[in-house]
């Protein structure tokens, strides 16, 4: 006799037991914020986004625990390069927190730098687009809309 079970991917004998990043909206949470954006903001997402990051000024954290160890707060800087055709541009994008370790180590944050990168991308795209120039240095807490305290 043979015993048909349900068709697709077989169970795994070690299922996966993992915790995604919190980089992804969830149903809830998706739901919470179209409920919020008709209470605050006439139904609009956009208008409520926008209200939101106004809103949130929060201050950087001055230090972070990680592996036992307590990290500090400095503001580096990075130099982008984005290549247009034959032309090449390089902004300076400065005042990008990162957290210095008593052992030297610096660590910073993966996808606030990817995210950097990318706006960066798109930035020099536009002024290109609208025959602006492209600026050579940013500052990250100018573009972002909060206090430089550095």
């Amino acid at each position: 006799m043979i015993v048909m079970s349900k068709v697709g991917r077989p169970k795994a004998d070690h299922p996966r037991n993992f915790t995604l990043p919190a980089v992804r909206v969830n149903r809830e949470e998706n739901r919470m914020f179209k409920l919020k954006a008709g209470i605050f903001a006439n139904g609009s997402l956009a208008k409520f986004s926008r209200m939101a990051m106004e809103a949130y000024r929060e201050k950087i954290p001055e230090t972070i625990e990680l592996a036992g160890r307590t990290g500090h707060l400095r503001y580096g800087s990075e130099v982008y390069t984005v290549e247009v055709g034959n032309e090449i541009y390089t902004v300076t994008v400065t005042n990008i927190p990162e957290y210095i370790f008593d052992d030297g180590e610096t660590v910073s944050d993966l996808m606030l730098r990817a995210s950097i990168e990318e706006e960066v991308n798109e930035m020099v795209l536009e002024c290109i687009q609208n025959r602006r120039p492209v600026p050579e240095a940013i500052d990250l807490l100018e573009w972002i809309g909060l206090p430089v305290t550095v």
